[in-house]
Order: C-alpha cells, then sequence, then structure tokens
C-alpha cells in the first residue's frame, strides 16, 4: 500500500482491498446511518450480495485464518493482537449459528453456502488442536 495505492475494506466481511478489488458499492439492508447510502463491497462480498445474500460468511475468515493455534496452550494467556483465542472461538461460535440457520431452510443451502469447503474446512480444522477452541470447531464442522 501507498499514497498512489489506498487500501479500503469491505463493508460486510471486513477485509482489506486496494480499489480495483473492491470496486462495488450497493445499499446494505442493515441498521445504522453508516448504511443510509451505497457502502464499498469487495467483489467477492459482491458475487453473494447479487444473489440475495447480504450476510457474506467471509468473515469469519479472517480470525480464523489469521490466528495460528499455539503448540503449548500456556502461551494463550500472553496473547494480543487482532486474532486470539477468544475471536476465534467466537467467530467459530456465529459461524456455526449462521450454519445452523442454512440448515432450517434447507431449500437453498448450496446458493446460501458462500465459503468453498475447500477454504472453509481447513480454517476450521486447524483449531481443534488447542482446548479453548476445540469444542466450539467440533460445533462448527458438525453443523456443516
Amino acid at each position: 500500500w501507498s499514497l498512489s495505492k489506498r487500501r479500503h475494506h469491505c463493508r460486510l466481511c471486513g477485509d482489506v482491498y486496494c480499489d480495483a478489488c473492491s470496486p462495488h458499492k450497493v445499499e446494505l439492508p442493515l441498521e445504522g446511518k453508516e448504511f443510509q447510502k451505497p457502502v464499498r463491497i469487495c467483489k467477492y462480498c459482491y458475487s453473494d450480495v447479487e444473489q440475495g445474500n447480504y450476510f457474506s460468511q467471509r468473515r469469519y475468515l479472517t480470525p480464523l485464518t489469521l490466528y495460528d493455534p499455539p503448540d503449548d496452550e500456556h502461551d494463550l494467556e500472553d496473547e494480543d493482537g487482532v486474532a486470539t483465542h477468544q475471536t476465534v472461538a467466537a467467530a467459530l461460535c456465529a459461524l456455526t449459528s449462521d450454519l445452523d440457520a442454512l440448515v432450517l431452510n434447507a431449500s437453498d443451502v448450496d446458493s446460501r453456502l458462500t465459503l468453498d469447503p475447500s477454504i472453509l474446512l481447513p480454517a476450521i480444522t486447524k483449531h481443534l488442536r488447542i482446548r479453548a477452541t476445540s469444542d466450539r470447531a467440533v460445533r462448527a464442522l458438525a453443523s456443516l
């Protein structure tokens, strides 16, 4: 990133992109003053929005992929930063809730599952290694 190449964040998944990768602006059916006008979203979330899915599951990938579980669980006490075992646990809980809601409306599960299983499964399974996140990872996998 530089002065000539600015960073933008997608208002659905929260990831950071360059202008070319986040060129779309859409009105989202969300509450809040910031959503009263079209907001920037990335090209990945735009494909979901085109299908009527305004709640991209991509937002869970950031903590799931950024966090590397420590080899020793005693190291959990010294964590800081954006991705911690607590943010991973929260992301896994929310993902599980979303997946459960998809199953209840089984008529369109395939169109609403916005993450390819080849991306989602490794992101979840790497959190089976430590006790602090393993129970939530198992629950998320069971929902799939």
